[in-house]
């Protein structure tokens, strides 16, 4: 009985219906992100949960995970994880994983940029756990998701409704931190927190952050066409 003939390596549609293999290094490298992402994401939540039941005062399980959740730097690793797993199992992009491809990668700058600036001077991190886990999320894979997504893509997938739709992510963000924040009081960043610094300021930021991650998600549609035209020329 004749032996199967092997499976073709997962592709990536690009522009024009072409297609670009993802190869062995382009799925290893995604694979690396993906553990980074996946161990950052998992020790976190576990974190947050043990504190969430542990016999001290405290906002309650459920409180806490909604939360734990409405941190951008938790939805921008999260995203990070998504696409690095479903690029290093070889899974073809649809029109979804690509807005989620865009969302992660400019996302994830903001995040690695605005801890770095904005954040970490002056905050206290315990040691062990959690500064591990502070640091891959907030340096490793801020630095690691862009780099390989620059270099290695995949190719092709940013089209002009990928760029609109990569922005419904950022404004409903806002929208569900100045919501939440005025029904219950808890804001996930000083900057942003309304009693604290007013809505003014607040709305200047957050639009700044809209404004820088636009511009962002124009520039990596600038070098996805880019580099898919040199890849068919």
């Amino acid at each position: 009985m004749p032996s199967a003939a092997p499976a073709p390596p997962p592709t990536s549609t690009g522009t024009g219906g072409a297609t670009t293999p993802l190869g062995a290094a382009p799925r290893i490298l995604w694979g690396i992100v993906a553990v980074c992402a996946v161990f950052g994401m998992c020790g976190s939540f576990v974190q947050t949960v043990g504190t969430a039941l542990s016999p001290a005062d405290g906002p309650g399980l459920i409180v806490s995970v909604v939360r734990y959740f409405s941190y951008f730097t938790i939805l921008t690793n999260l995203f990070v994880a998504l696409v690095a797993v479903s690029l290093t199992v070889g899974r073809r992009p649809g029109p979804l994983l690509r807005v989620l491809t865009l969302n992660a990668v400019t996302g994830i700058v903001i995040t690695g940029v605005v801890n770095w600036f904005l954040l970490r001077p002056g905050a206290v991190i315990a040691p062990g756990m959690p500064t591990i886990l502070d640091t891959v999320q907030h340096m490793f894979v801020p630095v690691l998701a862009p780099v390989v997504w620059l270099v290695i893509g995949p190719r092709g997938h940013v089209h002009a409704r990928t760029f609109a739709a990569s922005l419904v992510f950022p404004l409903a963000y806002l929208v569900w931190t100045l919501v939440h924040g005025a029904v219950t009081s808890w804001y996930p960043y000083p900057f942003i927190d309304i009693p604290r610094v007013g809505y003014a300021s607040a709305l200047t930021v957050g639009g700044l952050i809209l404004v820088i991650m636009c511009a962002l998600a124009a520039l990596c549609w600038a070098w996805d066409r880019w580099r898919a035209r040199r890849a068919r020329a």
